[in-house]
């Protein structure tokens, strides 16, 4: 495929959304490069702050899209011809945390980092019904307290990131992923990708 310039996608979203499914078949669909949030030599430290404070978690996630931002984004769009699949940055991190009762002040903080980030193109918003995730959480034999939270609250965690892509400025695409096979959410994000970027 010829790119005649870099393209950038977030896919943000609940867990059991198929959100990284659908990062990973997006990044192989379009040759592309895939990022996470935290990277690889900041997952060791992921559990330490995943047990500490709101705030403190807070900041390590902040501090994980800022790097990914700086060390691999940025040089891959100045670079150009690549397709660049985000999974999980500022709207998660900014959505999640405001749920877990983040300081106003670190979320005001994070607004601003994260409006002086790369914009995506297209910011995926995953969704599935609360049942299919469940099942999903169950299929994966356990569910930690944060799932079965996230679990009772979807309805206004979605809302959260609805919220904050509006927030950012963002151009953010709300996907039902419900009745989809991975296969089929592929190719109907593609399809949306190609109509954007023909």
């Amino acid at each position: 495929m010829n790119i005649e310039q870099s393209r950038l996608y977030n896919v943000a979203g609940l867990d059991a959304t198929g959100k990284s499914t659908l990062a990973q078949e997006l990044q192989k669909t379009f040759n592309g490069v895939m990022t996470y949030c935290p990277p690889d030599w900041m997952r060791p430290y992921r559990s330490f702050f995943n047990n500490s404070t709101v705030d403190l978690r807070f900041l390590y996630y902040a501090l994980s899209n800022v790097w990914v931002d700086k060390a691999i984004v940025r040089p891959l769009l100045e670079k150009g011809g690549q397709y660049v699949f985000q999974d999980r940055t500022w709207l998660d991190t900014l959505s999640a945390h405001e749920d877990k009762g983040a300081s106003p002040f670190w979320l005001h903080l994070g607004t601003k980092i994260a409006r002086k980030a790369s914009r995506p193109d297209i910011a995926f918003i995953i969704r599935v019904d609360n049942m299919v995730r469940r099942q999903r959480m169950m299929d994966r034999g356990a569910t930690t307290p944060d799932d079965l939270t996230s679990l009772q609250n979807q309805p206004a965690m979605e809302q959260n990131y609805i919220r904050w892509a509006d927030r950012l400025q963002w151009n953010a695409v709300i996907f039902d992923n419900t009745h989809f096979t991975p296969d089929q959410a592929r190719d109907a994000l593609a399809k949306q990708i190609n109509e954007r970027h023909p």
